[in-house]
């Protein structure tokens, strides 16, 4: 990120209009598993650009708190996570999106309800908690 404004409005005009028609080549997918105790993992593979993506996996509890959060921030499409791969010692499987944003955000607003801190990684993929994302 350019910090000095001269600077980014000539690396902005130099990079020219923003390109209408740009899509990711893939929609941000969900996998998700269920581990011991109520423990429940959730992994995010978000599309960057061309045939990379940024991942995030967490463990946590729904409704109630996170026990870690861990963010791949650029990862090739080929190397990312798949049905059936372990993370920690729980397979994640395909989920639906919808389903796995909806328990996320129901143990973020427990979390912080609860007074602990937020990991930080989730602001990362704040922009899937929109009303707008995935419609």
């Amino acid at each position: 990120m350019e910090l000095d404004k001269s600077r980014r409005r000539r690396i902005e005009s130099a990079l020219g209009p923003d390109e209408v028609n740009a899509v990711p080549r893939q929609p941000t997918r969900a996998l998700a598993g269920k581990g011991p105790n109520d423990l429940k993992v959730a992994v995010l593979i978000a599309p960057l650009y061309m045939d990379f993506v940024q991942v995030m996996a967490c463990g946590y509890r729904v409704g109630d708190s996170f026990d870690w959060v861990r963010h791949d921030p650029i990862v090739s499409t080929r190397s990312a996570l798949r049905s059936g791969d372990q993370v920690g010692d729980v397979v994640v499987e395909t989920a639906p999106l919808k389903s796995v944003i909806d328990e996320l955000a129901l143990t973020i607003v427990a979390h912080h309800r609860a007074r602990r801190q937020l990991p930080p990684t989730l602001k990362v993929f704040a922009h899937v908690f929109g009303p707008a994302f995935g419609a």
